[in-house]
């Protein structure tokens, strides 16, 4: 009697336990479209040159003697209005 009641408790305990994982995604997860890993990749490049730019147009101000600064402020220039609109 001991035996079934201590088998009754384990497996009580045993199911409650289970019950409360949190079920998964029921469909498979599918991985972005390439146009939205595009986008996004093409954003962040833009991003990282429009930061390039705002410093070298800082350099450039600051040292308006040297042309390769300012040659390097119309490439960046350049790339962004390429690239990035």
């Amino acid at each position: 009697m001991k035996r079934i009641a201590l088998f009754s408790a384990a497996v009580l305990l045993f199911w409650t336990a289970c019950s409360d994982q949190p079920e998964g995604p029921r469909a498979p997860l599918t991985r972005p479209s390439a146009a939205l890993t595009q986008s996004l990749i093409t954003a962040t490049v833009c991003v990282a040159y429009a930061k390039e730019l705002e410093s070298a147009k800082g350099q450039a101000a600051s040292s308006p003697d040297k042309a390769g600064l300012q040659q390097r402020v119309e490439a960046l220039s350049a790339v962004i209005a390429d690239a990035c609109r």
